[in-house]
């Protein structure tokens, strides 16, 4: 397989960061779009909806992985 890549702990926080600050911002759009809009499915932006929903579920998987690798990390 690949060479596997280390990362300080420094590194890590950043990425477990950004992931949950993207995240927590499309969890706002998603929720601004379903509960702020009454019609959203009649006017055709529930489709974005379920992206973000997609988008979402991926990064808090992403999110669990990179904690589970910041758990393990070690500074270089």
């Amino acid at each position: 397989m690949g060479k596997q890549m280390n990362f300080t702990r420094d590194e890590m926080n950043a990425v477990v960061r950004w992931l949950e600050e993207r995240k927590a911002f499309l969890e706002h759009e998603r929720l601004g779009i379903e509960c702020g809009d009454d019609f959203a499915h009649s006017n055709g932006r529930w489709p974005r909806v379920q992206e973000l929903q997609r988008e979402e579920f991926a990064l808090g998987l992403s999110l669990q992985t990179a904690k589970e690798q910041l758990g393990e990390s070690t500074d270089a």
